[in-house]
């Protein structure tokens, strides 16, 4: 089944078809290198997908869809891996649509043919040097055309292209060879194939500590080196032993590229032997493929000597430049041999990531938006930018008054995070955030290398809520209390009169009575009852309760002189009277994004465990009470403390509460 508008290739004509798109597209310009025809034919032989797109019947564009368990395992998550991948500027959007269909959910990564370690990636600059062989080159509109669809670049290389100096440029003592037993040993195309295992061992260890990274099978060696013993130049195939073990390796080939482009690829039994003809035209320029050091012998001086007699080679074979395939920008040892004369990179190179895409990560926005918020207001705001969306929130929907330092807000931010995180996590989209504090932003969610690691699914995060009701009485287990990132606990009993004097001042101060009222929905003739604020059903108010309330907040100016305020407080006054537990947060104050985002996942655990929770935080925001609270709990700085709840398990379920996003 094809995704999308592509169509794999399933016939004789397809397998042409989807070769010749690189004839024409890139007709009379010899910077393009085809890959051989057969190397493309033996994938398909084994199974790896090719696709092509069609318009009018004629393909302008291709691709490569396949997966990698070993990749998979390497990077920690599933990954749909495309390469081979080829396009007329106009076809870009309709192919990269049926990439991403194809990915089902998966991160999307290429372009590789097959894998990072074999080839792939996009030049971003140097679009004036042709490619060569093992290397990659695209045109200029490439690179915007994948970041216009969401692709963000990954593992910055380079790539050089170096003049062969006429005099040695890599000092290395030679006494150390005798003293060091070090032995250099050159190729011979006679033994090849028991020189192959070796440079593999040496391949395998020294770039096990790369991200992207498997190791190459005997068989994927046998297949990427076929024929090499009729290329190899024996003075370019250099490894070298320490008493006797292979520690370090260089391989370098003649390089073909212009022979290979004048082909388009086709290397057939004709053109092969027009290539052992003419070979000996071709030991001008040099490509290195690959070279290495065993991890426990790098950083010993062992490569300048294999690249002093590679270059002594060079010279003596008549070769005027080396080019590199591409060299990771974070292995700087592996491109000293090209910068040591100050030389600039020839073409920068990137692989490319396809994170979630605006619509998958819309689609789950009813789910972030069950995160938890003071009065249930929902300020966050989530902007759309490319490939990552800022966090933010809506000044419209924060609490001036009874929350003028912005704590309440900043912490229901971190508990959006980390609500967009698990569920993001539990949709299988690799998503991280990244704090970035600016005008009405907190930072931003991004593609990430790896999920998000939570214990916790979507189900957890529907199933939170408060509940403003009766609690059965009983303490939190001790295992469960200390589970608690940043909290701590004291009786029920022990706050009942701090939260009678905390509501006293919240109702007797007009400003804060205001605000609270324009959040309450207190009847379904609210026409905003079922999107945001607090209901009658959220705070557990009969009908006639929540009438009695209407009523009162309505002739507040009027009542309040009369003892209106003590009477709204009454109402809690038996809140706390009973054998229970109240959680308090302390932190930092400067981290409460990072702590709101730590109180969602106590909640979540409490959740888990059959427990609920009702805030309580006007005894923090009355100024006498939250210094009386700190002094109970023996914290020396009242405002670390940013938030009170109790907690139990309720005598009735609440229903959730209204959302913006539903």
């Amino acid at each position: 089944m094809s995704p999308g508008s592509l169509s794999r290739v399933e016939t004789r004509r397809d397998l042409r078809d989807f070769l010749a798109l690189t004839d024409r597209l890139y007709a009379g310009d010899e910077r393009f290198v085809p890959p051989l025809h057969a190397t493309v034919r033996g994938w398909r032989r084994r199974g790896v997908p090719l696709y092509v797109l069609r318009r009018g019947g004629r393909v302008v564009a291709r691709t490569t869809l396949h997966t990698d368990a070993a990749l998979d395992a390497r990077l920690g998550r599933a990954t749909r891996l495309f390469g081979l991948t080829e396009f007329a500027e106009e076809a870009a959007e309709e192919l990269f649509d049926g990439i991403a269909a194809a990915g089902g959910g998966r991160p999307l990564f290429g372009p590789v043919s097959l894998l990072p370690n074999q080839a792939g990636g996009v030049i971003t600059s140097g679009f004036a040097e042709r490619g060569f062989i093992d290397s990659a080159w695209n045109p200029p509109y490439y690179p915007a055309a994948y970041e216009a669809h969401g692709f963000t670049r990954r593992f910055e290389s380079d790539t050089w292209i170096c003049p062969v100096p006429d005099k040695p440029v890599f000092a290395f003592d030679d006494i150390r060879l005798r003293a060091e037993e070090l032995r250099v040993h050159r190729g011979d195309r006679r033994r090849v194939k028991e020189q192959l295992p070796i440079l593999r061992e040496m391949l395998n260890a020294s770039f096990a500590s790369l991200g992207y990274y498997t190791p190459i099978s005997a068989e994927q060696l046998a297949e990427q080196t076929d024929g090499l013993a009729y290329l190899l130049d024996e003075a370019l195939l250099l490894y070298l032993t320490k008493a006797g073990r292979p520690i370090a390796f260089v391989l370098c080939l003649p390089d073909i590229s212009a022979f290979v482009a004048r082909i388009r690829g086709n290397l057939h039994p004709l053109n092969q032997l027009r290539l052992l003809a003419t070979r000996s035209r071709f030991r001008r320029e040099a490509v290195l493929i690959v070279k290495g050091t065993v991890p426990d012998e790098q950083g010993r001086g062992y490569m300048r000597l294999l690249s002093r007699e590679l270059h002594d080679g060079l010279r003596r074979g008549g070769y005027h430049t080396l080019r590199s395939t591409y060299v990771e920008r974070t292995n700087p040892g592996s491109a000293a041999q090209y910068t040591a004369d100050g030389r600039p990179a020839a073409a920068r190179l990137h692989l490319l990531r396809q994170g979630p895409r605006v619509r998958e990560l819309r689609a789950l926005e009813p789910d972030f938006w069950r995160a938890p918020s003071a009065h249930n207001t929902q300020p966050w705001t989530l902007t759309y930018d490319g490939d990552e969306v800022a966090v933010g929130w809506d000044p419209a929907r924060a609490l001036p008054v009874s929350d003028p330092t912005g704590r309440d807000l900043r912490l229901s931010l971190g508990a959006f995070v980390e609500c967009c995180l698990i569920v993001c996590a539990d949709a299988g989209l690799d998503v991280a955030f990244r704090p970035d504090p600016g005008p009405l932003r907190v930072g931003f969610l991004h593609a990430a290398e790896r999920r998000y690691e939570t214990p916790f699914t979507t189900a957890d995060v529907r199933a939170r809520g408060a509940n403003r009701g009766e609690y059965h009485g009983g303490r939190l287990p001790e295992e469960v209390a200390g589970a608690m990132e940043g909290m701590r606990r004291l009786p029920c009993r022990d706050l009942a009169d701090l939260l009678h004097a905390a509501d006293l001042h919240q109702f007797g101060d007009r400003r804060v009575t205001r605000e609270l009222r324009a959040w309450l929905r207190l009847t379904r003739r609210h026409r905003r009852y079922f999107l945001d604020g607090l209901s009658d059903r959220a705070l557990a108010l009969t009908r006639v309760e929540a009438l009695g309330l209407r009523a009162s907040l309505a002739l507040y100016p009027a009542l309040r002189r009369l003892g209106l305020p003590r009477v709204l407080a009454g109402a809690s006054r038996g809140l706390l009277d009973y054998d229970g537990d109240v959680l308090v947060l302390v932190g930092d104050v400067t981290e409460e994004v990072g702590l709101g985002r730590a109180l969602m996942r106590n909640w979540l655990t409490l959740s888990g465990l059959g427990y609920t929770t009702h805030p309580l935080s006007q005894v923090i925001d009355c100024e006498p009470t939250r210094e009386v609270l700190a002094g109970r709990l023996g914290v020396s700085d009242p405002e670390t403390l940013l938030h009170v709840a109790r907690v139990g398990r309720p005598k009735s379920p609440s229903p959730p509460s209204a959302r913006c996003r539903s």
